[in-house]
């Protein structure tokens, strides 16, 4: 008696299919309805996605549901670099803007304001946006969102803390003397760093403030979401470790990260992936991952800029997949840690001669703010 593949159980017939590469899959599902049926099954491309990068475990578009060979499809576009080049916004004066995309939001700064738009199902922005925070007399330097809570700081000196529905400030923190570079928030806690060489933290609620000696201009802090401590990135312009960890309880440094740092190679940007991996890149041209449990004078992974220029911000998907903004022409790149060079190289400013300040991606799509514009690359319909 003759067996027929067809004859095979479905769930043997998946883990055959799933060991095939996509060429082969495309030919397999053209050879009769049963497989062309059986190709479209999530279990055939669970496989696949672990050796593709920005792989969302769910995520839908206009309420739609993506199934996982359409991510699958998209995963493919972010690795052969198609997508589409699209100016979502012109500011009509050179900013310094910071972005964060939130589900279907947008925050973004536009001088001494943070504004808020609703993405539209193609992932566009309405002309006008649906919250205004204005509060800061000077510039807005950097925000972030967590949650319900929005905190910022600003050229102004201040920190401030915001309703995110109506826009309304919740909390002024008055104590630097300068620029505030960066903040980050915590449950109750916020932490900040200036021009001014110090770190506070500040308790949400009371206001009250430890301040931490930093004896060097602070560029980036970064929470530690599973642990209680934070890290910080200074300028590297004095005889001071860029790149330290500190205990939050007690605001004592706990350890010292990477050494041999050159004079001006600042941190401008820090990201922890897990508990005791940490991202970092800056003026030294390198996106450095650092495991803390390990020896702290060297990096895990390293990958260098190639046209020797400063990285001024980073993001991760949190496995394979890292982007990273350029200080010229408004490169950005995308880099795969399982590989040496750079995956991907954009020129989304067309030229531009413009920094990358700020990026941020979602399964799709990833917004990309130059000194004159917000772009947004389109991976969906490359």
């Amino acid at each position: 008696m003759k067996l027929h593949l067809l004859d095979l159980p479905e769930e043997i017939i998946f883990e055959v299919i799933s060991f095939l590469n996509l060429p082969s899959i495309g030919r397999v599902s053209a050879v009769c309805r049963k497989f062309y049926r059986l190709c479209q099954q999530d279990v055939v491309w669970r496989r696949i996605s672990r050796r593709l990068v920005n792989i969302a475990k769910d995520e839908c578009y206009s309420r739609r549901y993506l199934s996982v060979k359409e991510r699958c499809r998209i995963s493919m576009n972010w690795m052969t670099g198609r997508c589409r080049d699209r100016c979502l916004m012109k500011f009509g004066v050179n900013l310094l803007p910071w972005l964060q995309l939130d589900d279907q939001h947008l925050f973004l700064t536009f001088g001494a304001d943070i504004c808020c738009y609703k993405l539209r199902p193609n992932g566009d922005i309405p002309r006008s946006p649906r919250a205004l925070c204005v509060g800061h007399q000077d510039d807005v330097c950097r925000f972030v969102k967590r949650g319900p809570n929005l905190v910022s700081g600003g050229r102004d000196g201040k920190v401030i803390s915001w309703h995110v529905r109506n826009g309304r400030i919740r909390h002024v923190y008055h104590g630097h003397t300068a620029d505030v570079n960066c903040v980050d928030v915590k449950h109750d806690l916020i932490v900040s760093g200036s021009r001014d060489q110090s770190i506070k933290l500040w308790s949400k609620e009371s206001g009250l403030c430890h301040t931490i000696h930093a004896q060097d201009r602070v560029w980036a802090v970064k929470f530690n979401p599973w642990e209680h401590s934070f890290a910080s990135g200074t300028a590297s312009y004095f005889q001071v470790t860029p790149l330290r960890i500190w205990d939050i309880q007690t605001g004592r440094l706990r350890q010292v990260v990477g050494k041999s740092y050159r004079k001006g190679a600042g941190i401008l940007d820090l990201h922890f992936e897990t508990p005791c991996t940490l991202l970092s890149c800056g003026y030294d041209t390198y996106i450095r991952q650092w495991d803390t449990r390990c020896n702290h004078n060297n990096s895990v992974l390293q990958f260098e800029e190639p046209d020797d220029s400063a990285i001024y911000c980073m993001q991760t998907d949190g496995r394979n997949l890292i982007a990273s903004g350029s200080s010229r022409y408004g490169v950005v790149r995308l880099w795969d840690k399982r590989m040496t060079k750079c995956m991907q190289t954009f020129y989304s400013g067309h030229h531009i001669s413009s920094p990358v300040y700020s990026l941020q991606f979602n399964t799709g799509q990833m917004y990309v703010a130059l000194a004159n514009c917000l772009r947004k690359l389109d991976f969906r319909n490359g």
